[in-house]
């Protein structure tokens, strides 16, 4: 399969800039602390990754292998970025936006929250409880429930 320019753009990008990453990183692998061999793209350049440092981690010959192994599709739990957890004004921020006080802007403001992110836990929240309350600004509460236009939340 032939390469895009912006992923060979983004290759010779990271490789001008190793060790600025060996400086940042570490030269240790993350998930069992041996040397580090190899910078790992968690999201793969091929697939839309890039060279932010979020996106970049050190791993040693054998994680390396691992991760890239579909062989055995090895996967350990505390692999890939950290899952964020739900702010503690949450349970408020949500309980405001569902009963159209604020704006989904406001929701994702107060929450410090990336709009998918919120959108995950939100979808997350109404399934622990139940809820079935929809916005009706837009619709969209949780990414599979979409209320139509001219439709209102119950």
């Amino acid at each position: 399969m032939e390469e895009s320019v912006n992923s060979q753009q983004i290759r010779s990008e990271f490789l001008r800039n190793k060790q600025h990453y060996i400086d940042l990183k570490g030269d240790r692998c993350i998930y069992c602390g041996a040397r580090m061999k190899e910078f790992h793209h968690i999201v793969p350049v091929h697939m839309g990754g890039d060279n932010r440092e979020s996106n970049i981690v050190p791993l040693c010959q054998e994680c390396h292998d691992k991760a890239h192994s579909k062989r055995t599709g090895v996967r350990r739990a505390d692999w890939g970025r950290k899952r964020i957890e739900r702010p503690e004004n949450f349970d408020e921020v949500v309980d405001m936006y569902l009963d159209c006080k604020i704006s989904m802007k406001k929701a994702f403001e107060l929450t410090g929250l990336s709009r998918g992110t919120f959108y995950r836990m939100l979808g997350e929240w109404a399934d622990e409880r139940g809820d079935k309350r929809k916005h009706r600004d837009n619709g969209i509460v949780y990414p599979k429930n979409r209320l139509k236009k001219g439709e209102t939340h119950e």
